[in-house]
């Protein structure tokens, strides 16, 4: 069996570290990521932006 290689991307750089594949995709929540879209301000990412947290069905926020 071959081990997979690589990085998650845009975990790796929400978290500013790699984040390997070969882990779980990490939690990303409560990151304040830089600003890539206009208007470039840094952004504090929530559960609901966060691919490792559940995504229950009428949970505020």
């Amino acid at each position: 069996m071959t081990a997979v290689v690589g990085v998650w991307l845009l975990a790796s750089l929400a978290l500013g570290r790699p984040a390997p594949v070969s882990e779980r995709y990490p939690h990303v929540c409560g990151t304040v990521a830089p600003g890539w879209v206009p208007p470039h301000r840094p952004v504090r990412l929530r559960a609901k932006e966060c691919a490792a947290c559940p995504q229950l069905v009428g949970r505020p926020g």
